[in-house]
C-alpha cells in the first residue's frame, strides 16, 4: 500500500495525524473533479506548516479493487497498520497519535479509535454518525429531485428502487453473503451493521473535533450534525465548529440544498482556517 509520511521541518518528535478518506476509492490525496482538487494532501500540508506530522495512504479500494469485501478490508486493518507505523516511527511522538476522518472517514472513525487506544483523539470532518444507506437514499433523494434529465416514472423507478435497497440491508441476515445492494456486497453491509456509531461515540473518553461546511449537500446540518451534538451533548472533551461557505471538502462554494458535483471541478484548496483549527485543537493536547 503506498503512503506518506508527512513531517514538519525543523521539529524534533511532533505529534501525528493519520487521516481516513471518505467513501470511495480514493487515493492518499483524494482526489477529485476536473479540477484535480487535493484535500487530503492540502491538509496534510497545513498540518505539516504547523508542526504537526500526518500520515495518509492510498484506500484499499483504489490499489486493490478486489481485496474490498466489508469495512475490515476497506478501513479497519489499514487504519490499525497506520496507528503500528506512528508507533514505530521514531521521528514522531508516538504517545501523540490522532485521528482525522473525512466524509465515511468520519463515520468509520469512532470505530477505529474504539479499536487503537493508541489514539489521543480524533476529528470528524463532514462525518456522519447516520446509517450509511440513510446517507445513501437522502443523498439520491436529492439528485432525482434535482434531475431536470428525467421524466418523472423514471425518478420515481430509481427512486423506489433505492429504496427498496436500503430497507434490504436494514434486514439483512448475517448469514446471508449473497448479492450486491447501493453497489456493496452483502458482506460489505453485514460488517456495517455491526458498528454502531452513536453508542461508541457515547463511551469514548478522548476528546473529539466535529466540524463542517455549511454548503455541504452530502450530510446534512439539520441530520447529521444535529446527530453529532445531540448524541454528544452531555461530554465536556467535545468542540464543534460549523464553517460558512464552505462545502463536503471544506472549500468554498456549493449550496446545502442542490445536488452538484461539478462543484469540484473548480480548482480550490482546503480553508486554510479549518486546517489552523484542526492543527491549534490538536496542539491544545500536547
Amino acid at each position: 500500500m503506498n503512503g506518506l509520511l508527512t513531517l514538519p521541518k525543523g521539529i524534533e518528535k511532533p505529534p501525528v495525524a493519520i487521516i481516513l478518506s471518505g467513501s470511495g476509492a480514493n487515493n492518499m490525496d483524494s482526489i477529485i473533479g476536473t479540477g484535480l482538487n487535493r484535500p487530503l494532501a492540502d491538509i496534510a500540508h497545513g498540518l505539516a506548516d504547523r508542526g504537526i506530522a500526518s500520515i495518509r495512504y492510498d484506500k484499499r479500494s483504489y490499489a486493490y479493487t478486489d481485496d474490498v469485501s466489508d469495512i475490515e478490508t476497506e478501513y479497519l486493518y489499514d487504519a490499525k497498520e497506520a496507528v503500528r507505523l506512528a508507533k514505530e516511527d521514531t521521528r514522531i511522538d508516538s504517545n501523540r497519535i490522532y485521528l482525522i476522518g473525512h466524509s465515511q472517514g468520519g463515520l468509520i472513525g469512532p470505530k477505529v479509535a474504539q479499536d487503537n487506544p493508541d489514539i489521543k483523539g480524533f476529528v470528524s470532518m463532514a462525518g456522519t454518525l447516520s446509517r450509511l444507506e440513510d446517507a445513501v437514499l437522502s443523498q439520491t433523494t436529492m439528485r432525482l429531485e434535482q434531475d431536470t434529465n428525467l421524466s418523472n416514472e423514471q425518478k420515481k423507478k430509481e427512486l423506489d428502487k433505492t429504496t427498496a435497497e436500503v430497507q434490504k440491508v436494514k434486514k439483512l441476515d448475517p448469514s446471508d453473503k449473497s448479492g450486491i445492494f447501493l453497489g456493496y456486497p452483502t458482506s460489505y453491509w453485514i460488517s456495517l451493521n455491526a458498528i454502531d456509531g452513536v453508542s461508541i461515540v457515547k463511551n469514548l473518553t478522548i476528546p473529539m473535533f466535529i466540524i463542517q461546511g455549511t454548503n455541504d449537500f452530502h450530510v446534512s446540518i439539520q441530520v447529521d450534525y444535529k446527530l453529532w451534538q445531540e448524541t454528544l451533548t452531555d461530554k465536556k472533551n467535545v468542540s464543534f465548529k460549523l464553517y460558512p461557505g464552505l462545502n463536503h471538502l471544506f472549500m468554498p462554494g456549493g449550496s446545502p440544498d442542490k445536488f452538484d458535483g461539478s462543484i469540484y471541478n473548480k480548482p480550490a484548496h482546503v480553508d486554510s482556517q479549518v486546517i489552523e483549527d484542526v492543527a491549534e485543537w490538536i496542539n491544545v493536547f500536547h
